[in-house]
């Protein structure tokens, strides 16, 4: 990732960290400290969010270690004030992390998604992969708390045959297979449309989303 964007992100997970009110100042500073450091270890968080869902687990990576236990979950970081968290706070904590510093796909990109996890597709079961063509970014509607990063076309057919467009996440892309084109602009774009998102209008990806959030986001989804 390009220095000038990982400034960019970490200067809007200071902002959103530091606007949290369970946290206190050296709590920020310790996520602050932890987002410039794993900034390209993101999957690290996602599996603290899974041990959340779960109820229990524990990950440990580099000097961090993440634990859950029933009613709290704690974060360790060498030299930094312990974090401890309801499971509540602590999946808003990762959701700012991930969404604030995932680096996001220019339009026009391949990528290859993984099949099992959308297997309400007809006849996918048979392709030798899922390829999607990225068409559309940062997917919101305004009563719903939640967000898709991405939307695509099917590639080769695009939306001729399937007119629905594919609606994915970060985790579930198995294969980077094309780049799109990105410039200045288009950098200036995503940090805008994080900041519009998970600072002012507080939502989150839909990776973080609960029961009832994804219930009502794919109604919306399917009313189109």
């Amino acid at each position: 990732m390009d220095s000038k964007i990982m400034e960019m992100n970490i200067k809007l997970l200071k902002e959103a960290v530091g606007g949290l009110e369970f946290l206190d100042p050296d709590h920020v500073q310790a996520l602050v400290h932890l987002g410039q450091s794993f900034q390209e270890k993101l999957p690290f968080f996602h599996r603290c969010n899974q041990c959340i869902v779960e109820g229990r687990g524990h990950v440990e990576l580099d000097d961090v270690e993440f634990m859950v236990s029933d009613d709290t979950c704690t974060l360790k970081q060498k030299n930094h004030k312990d974090i401890v968290l309801i499971h509540i706070q602590m999946r808003k904590v990762l959701s700012v992390i991930v969404d604030l510093l995932d680096p996001i796909l220019p339009l026009g990109s391949v990528v290859d998604l993984r099949k099992e996890m959308f297997s309400q597709i007809q006849g996918l079961e048979s392709a030798e992969q899922f390829r999607v063509v990225v068409t559309n970014r940062f997917l919101y509607y305004d009563e719903i708390p939640v967000y898709f990063p991405y939307a695509g076309s099917i590639y080769p057919v695009g939306n001729a045959r399937h007119p629905a467009y594919i609606h994915f996440t970060p985790g579930s892309v198995e294969r980077l297979v094309f780049r799109g084109y990105s410039d200045g602009a288009d950098d200036a774009y995503i940090f805008e449309q994080k900041k519009e998102l998970v600072l002012e209008k507080h939502k989150h990806s839909v990776v973080f989303a609960g029961q009832e959030e994804l219930e009502a986001l794919n109604r919306r989804i399917r009313e189109e």
